[in-house]
């Protein structure tokens, strides 16, 4: 007895026989199928968007933690989980609720409260920017949040080496301590060269030509989802997260959330890029860069897919490379800011939209106008969720990779189980918004 295998395979046979036997298909659609056929793409099937196996006991926190903070913090006693909390606690670590965790038992509700407060804003941050009009007008009546700059330093001609050393010698020290001096794409020495012969803001960062360039010459000028060529150079997390001061001041006021979705030490190793007013443009650099065609970088902007690492191959002592996993995400139309329900059949019905989502191969989301897609030039073939990609880079380059695409994957994975991806406008500028922050 045949077996559905069997079935498939004699329908496909049948498929090419009728496709053969017509006259008007194009040589160019009959070598297309051929490439098909012999394609063999990198692949790893894909896993729930989030542990389902810890949803219950994550829910239970979730449920601990609201009746914590309706209780202990002053005038929150009214304060609700919503969708962007509930998406976010379903995504993070269990290690985030463990002793020495953000979100753990040993946390303060007040602490608790102020990290959950900030992170609908963290994810508005990484969709939509805060305008510097709103942030100005909103941090003028909140004399506690990080402040407007006073004073811009702009650097004459006459006086551009002085102003450029002090700042360079900042940078390179900050830089050491890192680890992140030494690449040939980013060299102070050059970046020195180049500010000698041009006026130097260092309080308005302009795009890192070298780290173009060296991105461009790693992914060899071509996407590295489509093969594409002349391609875009992308950022992972947003250039204008540090472009500015007033940019850092931004990062600066929705950055500790980030530990909840990273972890402590991950905040506060990244803080010094992300969000260090020394260091204006402290993240554009070739470790915050991908090639990805410019639809793609579109989409990719307004979370209809994710890049999840994999993990780092360490192939020689001056190479590593970084296992890139392609995601098509969901698109829920919820309200990411309305209160959530906790209840069993609450969580049931969430967790099979989890699973049927992976079950049905993860495929793109049909937006109100038309549908979405790409194709693998090189393959002919549809670019699918489970696509794996290696990018090669020296070492200490890939560590930063890889915190930039984990970061960019919790955001873009709260954002599509929330409803923010389809709503950003829905989410708030800043922590507080409801009234019930307690940040003073």
């Amino acid at each position: 007895m045949a077996g559905p295998q069997d079935e498939r395979r004699k329908r496909h046979h049948r498929m090419i026989d009728i496709l053969h036997d017509r006259t008007d298909v194009p040589e160019g659609q009959l070598q297309a199928l051929k490439e098909l056929m012999k394609a063999d793409p990198a692949y790893q099937k894909p896993r729930d968007l989030v542990p389902l196996d810890d949803i219950s006991i994550k829910t239970e926190y979730a449920l601990k933690i609201q009746k914590r903070i309706q209780r202990y913090v002053p005038g929150a006693k009214d304060f609700r989980l919503n969708n962007v909390h509930l998406a976010v606690i379903w995504s993070a670590p269990l290690s985030t609720f463990g002793d020495g965790g953000t979100l753990s038992a040993r946390a303060t509700a007040v602490d608790l409260h102020k990290h959950l407060e900030a992170l609908a804003p963290l994810v508005k941050h990484f969709l939509a920017r805060w305008s510097d009009a709103a942030y100005t007008k909103y941090s003028a009546s909140h004399p506690g949040m990080p402040g407007v700059p006073q004073t811009i330093h702009k650097a004459t001609r006459g006086s551009t080496r002085e102003s450029s050393a002090k700042a360079l010698n900042k940078i390179s020290e900050q830089f050491q301590q890192l680890g992140l001096e030494g690449s040939e794409e980013d060299e102070i020495e050059d970046e020195e060269d180049d500010i000698a012969d041009t006026t130097f803001l260092f309080d308005d960062k302009r795009r890192n030509s070298s780290a173009v360039s060296a991105c461009k010459k790693r992914d060899n000028n071509t996407c590295v989802l489509t093969g594409t060529s002349d391609p875009e150079v992308c950022h992972i997390i947003p250039f204008s997260w540090n472009s500015t001061q007033l940019n850092i001041k931004k990062t600066q006021f929705v950055f500790q959330a980030s530990a909840v979705l990273m972890g402590a030490q991950w905040t506060d190793e990244n803080s010094l890029l992300l969000a260090n007013p020394d260091v204006p443009g402290g993240s554009d650099h070739v470790w915050n860069t991908i090639c990805i065609n410019p639809l793609l970088h579109k989409w990719w902007a307004q979370a209809f897919f994710g890049l999840k690492c994999l993990g780092i191959i360490d192939k020689d002592k001056n190479t590593s490379i970084v296992e890139v996993q392609f995601r098509w995400m969901p698109r829920s139309k919820k309200n990411p800011t309305a209160p959530c329900s906790l209840t069993e059949n609450e969580r049931k019905k969430m967790e099979e939209e989890i699973r049927a989502f992976t079950d049905g191969g993860s495929l793109p989301a049909t937006p109100k106008h038309g549908k979405i897609g790409a194709s693998r030039i090189n393959l002919s073939c549809p670019l699918l969720s489970g696509h794996t990609f290696h990018i090669e880079m020296p070492p200490e380059d890939a560590r930063r990779f890889k915190d930039m695409l984990d970061l960019q994957w919790a955001c873009i994975v709260a954002a599509a189980l929330s409803g923010a991806a389809e709503a950003p406008d829905l989410l708030p500028d800043h922590p507080g918004w409801g009234g019930h922050s307690g940040m003073g």
